[in-house]
């Protein structure tokens, strides 16, 4: 059987069939390309976004700790950390296109609740007020992110969106002069949820111990200490109660004591640093204290011997805390590492600071049982000034700089 050259030629000719080939790559890497390009494109825009939401977060929040500087009854309303964060110019651009304030498509304020689940520790409208969170967006309503080659498969935009939450959280450390008490307490208060309970304790602490600070723990020396800060404190102050002028800390001491005191101040206190702690509470109760008719400057003095230390920190800044209240006195106190299996320890050792709590000395009692009475109050909301948060929340004290939590 004779072939047909021609025929056979027809058969074997591949040319039609690499032009079909290589316009299917070509649709392929277009495609590629595409992907390539286009979700590149939007992972930058979505970093740019996220930029923009976290330094809108933090500009809120931290306008929100100027507010509580300020007034730690303040209003916080969405309104005005939303003028706060344009008047900082943190409203960036996003991909060479300005955002503007339509582009904040939420501005929530609410509490930063660290114990709850992931994804529900922010609570909308929960009190106190400590956290914000900021949605910003790019999406068909807010000028959307446009494609390069998507548009060839009818892609022309993308919506992307960033969210971040922004609180004022525990204080990492406080400031100079920040803690004045003698004692702290264990974390199992605030762990156990004993919030809202009054605790005395005394030469037998069970969930709390006397401290010296970073100092050795001898009678003398905490007297001297706890005198020097009464001392050191040389601010002129006004009776919220009925406008009085208040002596300061060396005019106190000499007019009720007639004695004089080398000035002291705490230092800067950091989560981590070690307190020395021990039971004896000589120094806090001993011998003179003021009595009844003591009036935020003076008092009869009763006893004899040497100034009852504890009792002379009460006295004197319980009319000087700013809480409009002279019968108990508001401050920050060290709150301690406990053992992990929920018992307390024994508090004659050096401990870890592990946070700060705010508390109200109710009472340091002068009967003999040498006893103070401290109220736990997690409600308590108080800020310190320009210190940065990240610490570990005990009760409601919080740092005024804010961190990104979310």
């Amino acid at each position: 059987m004779r072939n047909n050259p021609e025929k056979f030629e027809i058969l074997h000719d591949q040319r039609g069939g690499v032009l079909v080939f290589v316009l299917v790559s070509l649709v392929v890497l277009i495609a590629f390309a595409a992907l390539a390009i286009d979700i590149g494109y939007a992972m930058v825009a979505r970093n740019e976004l996220q930029n923009a939401a976290d330094s809108a977060a933090l500009a809120a929040a931290r306008q929100m700790g100027v507010l509580y500087q300020d007034d730690i009854n303040a209003t916080i309303t969405t309104a005005g950390l939303l003028n706060s964060i344009i008047a900082r110019g943190v409203v960036n651009n996003v991909t060479g296109e300005p955002l503007n304030v339509s582009n904040f498509g939420d501005l929530r304020i609410g509490a930063w609740r660290p114990n709850l689940p992931p994804g529900a520790r922010f609570v909308e409208g929960a009190q106190p007020t400590d956290a914000v969170q900021v949605t910003v967006r790019r999406t068909n309503a807010t000028n959307p992110v446009t494609t390069f080659l998507a548009g060839i498969f009818g892609v022309n935009t993308m919506d992307i969106s960033a969210i971040a939450t922004a609180a004022l959280t525990g204080p990492a450390a406080t400031s100079v002069g920040e803690i004045k008490v003698p004692f702290g307490l264990s974390e199992h208060h605030f762990i156990n949820k004993n919030c809202k309970n009054v605790v005395n304790f005394g030469s037998s602490p069970e969930c709390e111990g006397w401290h010296n600070f970073f100092g050795h723990h001898s009678t003398n020396e905490i007297r001297q200490k706890m005198l020097g800060m009464i001392a050191g404190d040389t601010q002129t102050y006004i009776d919220t109660a009925d406008g009085k002028v208040l002596s300061n800390g060396p005019d106190w001491l000499n007019t009720n004591f007639g004695v004089s005191a080398t000035p002291a101040t705490t230092p800067e206190i950091r989560s981590g640093d070690r307190f020395n702690f021990n039971n004896g509470v000589q120094a806090h109760f001993n011998n003179r204290y003021l009595g009844n008719n003591y009036n935020g400057n003076s008092g009869t003095v009763l006893g004899s011997g040497q100034v009852a230390g504890m009792r002379a920190l009460f006295d004197y800044f319980r009319y000087r805390d700013g809480d409009r209240d002279n019968n108990v006195w508001t401050t920050v106190a060290p709150v301690y590492r406990d053992n992990a299996d929920g018992t307390c320890r024994n508090t004659n050792d050096a401990i870890e600071i592990v946070g700060f709590a705010i508390v109200k000395v109710l009472d340091v009692i002068m009967d003999g049982s040498d006893k103070i009475s401290v109220d736990i109050d997690c409600s308590l909301f108080s800020v310190i000034d320009d210190q940065r948060g990240n610490g570990t929340s005990f009760g409601s004290l919080k740092g005024a700089i804010p961190q990104l939590v979310q």
